[in-house]
């Protein structure tokens, strides 16, 4: 691929919004070392977007919401050995301990 791709996402522009913004506009770039691109078929805001929008947990801003969701591999980024265009996935936020096998 290794195009643009000119994406609808839920934006957050400052501290403290009730709602996200609905954007037609965001530009998804390639992805960088170690990154994937994601067609995203499913996601939804949760409590850590919620608690980002409010102050409560640090963001940059502005930013997407919904980082967790399922959709299919776009690209891979350099390094990147354990997925591949087309592998489809589920993306969940959990730090990583470290020991797990992954």
């Amino acid at each position: 691929m290794g195009s643009s791709l000119v994406v609808r996402a839920a934006v957050v522009e400052a501290y403290g919004q009730d709602k996200a913004e609905i954007r037609d506009d965001i530009e998804a770039v390639a992805p960088g070392p170690g990154h994937v691109k994601v067609r995203m078929r499913s996601t939804g805001v949760c409590h850590s977007d919620l608690s980002a929008m409010a102050g409560i947990l640090p963001a940059a801003l502005p930013a997407v919401l919904g980082h967790e969701g399922a959709g299919e591999v776009l690209e891979v980024g350099e390094g990147v050995t354990k997925v591949k265009p087309g592998d489809r996935v589920v993306i969940a936020w959990v730090p990583p301990c470290g020991d797990c096998k992954t």
